[in-house]
């Protein structure tokens, strides 16, 4: 969840906006840590486009139909559609101690990813 505040007084002020983790959003916990979920997006195996829910109320189709996605990052988001037509593009991170931390599986698919980039080059 972004929150946002007014600094500053008169007609000087900045809006800062920081990320505050709400005990209602989604979350998983992997090796004893929690991490949160901080993008809730899919892509459609048909046409191939991705699509992501940025808000409680951005219900999207892709372009061919065949998925949606609902919900945000908020509790009770969800995907409309055939499990076989859809390959999930969500991300989870957790913050510990100013670092921030990813699944296991995010960070093996990132590094063979820059690492086969590397090697082809």
């Amino acid at each position: 969840m972004w929150t946002s505040a007014r600094v500053g007084g008169g007609n000087n002020f900045i809006v800062v906006k920081r990320f505050v983790p709400s005990k209602y959003m989604p979350y998983i916990v992997y090796g004893g840590v929690k991490y949160i979920q901080i993008r809730h997006a899919i892509q459609c195996k048909r046409c191939l486009d991705t699509i992501e829910s940025k808000h409680v109320h951005d219900f999207i189709f892709c372009s061919c139909k065949a998925v949606g996605i609902d919900g945000g990052v908020s509790s009770g988001n969800r995907i409309l559609g055939n499990a076989d037509d859809i390959e999930y593009r969500g991300m989870y991170c957790a913050v510990v101690n100013k670092k921030i931390w990813l699944p296991q599986h995010v960070i093996e698919e990132h590094f063979r990813q820059v690492k086969n980039e590397v090697c082809s080059s």
